[in-house]
């Protein structure tokens, strides 16, 4: 008697299709929760993403470089939540800038390389590479940190931030001026949060 195994070859076919078509649909439905997607050269923005990067990118080429270049303590200070308290709160970091803009007053931020880690419309967590070049370039430093930005009304803000190792190698650093993994939440939109 010779069994028939086409019933047991489709139902294997069947299960196999299931178990990818679930995979895909697990996959895309945690994306959907989320809200977190991956960036790919492949991939373009949409408008509302690009507009966010270009924002936080303007937060340091325009606004910071502007607070180092006018020298004025104010500017500068108001680039922090008054509340920053990580690695120094806003008193330490007004006094530091009496000190630097009383010796240095007028110097550039030069930004290097940023790369956007996460980002939503009200956070925003950037490693920037940058120099502060003064005048004939006495007190000129460099750096590479992480700062955590948040958005209010007004525009972005430093909440914290860390020294990182300049010569550490780390994931998604590369030539690139960007990173390339950036959870992006779209229940934050400014209509979401009534502006």
């Amino acid at each position: 008697m010779k069994k028939n195994r086409a019933p047991v070859q489709i139902l294997g076919f069947v299960i196999l299709a299931l178990a990818l078509s679930l995979s895909l649909f697990s996959c895309s439905f945690v994306t959907d929760l989320t809200h977190e997607f991956s960036f790919s050269f492949s991939k373009p923005l949409t408008p509302n993403q690009f507009a966010l990067q270009q924002g936080i990118e303007n937060f340091y080429y325009e606004e910071v470089d502007s607070a180092f270049f006018s020298g004025n303590v104010e500017t500068f200070s108001d680039l922090y939540l008054p509340t920053i308290s990580r690695p120094m709160d806003w008193n330490h970091i007004h006094a530091w800038a009496q000190k630097f803009f009383k010796e240095h007053p007028s110097s550039h931020f030069v930004v290097k390389n940023i790369f956007i880690d996460q980002m939503s419309y009200v956070r925003a967590v950037v490693r920037v590479r940058y120099e502060v070049l003064t005048a004939g370039g006495e007190g000129s430093f460099s750096g590479y940190e992480r700062d955590v930005l948040v958005h209010q009304k007004n525009g972005w803000f430093i909440a914290s931030w860390e020294k990182l190792n300049p010569n550490a190698k780390v994931k998604g650093d590369s030539k690139s001026s960007y990173g390339l993994s950036l959870p992006f939440d779209s229940a934050e939109t400014p209509a979401a949060r009534g502006q």
